[in-house]
């Protein structure tokens, strides 16, 4: 079965609850491997 991406403004509604979640902690490791704004 194909599953089409259903999106709503900038949120896929039929993405998997454990690949989000997986792709939230990459996003969070990156910002903080980046470290703090030098001028934020």
């Amino acid at each position: 079965m194909v599953i089409k991406p259903k999106v709503r403004g900038f949120v896929c509604v039929t993405a998997h609850p454990a690949g989000c979640a997986a792709h939230v902690q990459e996003q969070i490791a990156y910002v903080k491997a980046k470290g703090p704004l030098a001028a934020g």
